[in-house]
């Protein structure tokens, strides 16, 4: 299911966080030129529930 007006045919950059331990998952859309490291470092501590 496309969601955002995106197509399934479309290629996006995206960050992903499984933590097979606890069970959580997240996928959202970044733009890669502008992402940071203060970017990813506050991605993975909100998102990544492990660390």
């Amino acid at each position: 299911m496309a969601s955002a007006g995106w197509r399934t045919t479309d290629r996006i950059d995206v960050l992903i966080c499984n933590d097979d331990m606890v069970g959580h998952f997240a996928m959202d859309r970044i733009e890669v030129d502008r992402e940071t490291d203060k970017a990813l470092i506050d991605y993975v501590n909100t998102k990544c529930f492990g660390g």
